[in-house]
């Protein structure tokens, strides 16, 4: 496990971005135009960033925002998706 310390950006005024290390997204496999999810665990104050598999990945649809999971989707029942500023 790869362990880096990083700081919070401003992004625009009510928003923070957090660059990740081209060497852990190399590590990965991820690119640029990549579609993840950011999950939430308020319990233990930590973020899960996953990659999406394209195609299969059943809530990645034309219709549906694929950063955003739907609120009724969870990994577990103690892991929530962000909520929507």
């Amino acid at each position: 496990m790869r362990s880096v310390k990083r700081n919070l950006i401003k992004f625009s005024g009510y928003s923070l971005a957090l660059v990740l290390p081209k060497k852990i997204l190399k590590d990965f496999g991820w690119n640029a135009a990549d579609v993840i999810r950011v999950t939430s665990d308020p319990k233990k104050k930590r973020l899960i960033v996953t990659k999406m598999n394209s195609a299969k990945d059943p809530e990645r649809t034309p219709t549906a925002n694929p950063a955003r999971p739907s609120p009724t989707t969870r990994d577990s029942d103690d892991i929530q998706p962000i909520p929507e500023l």
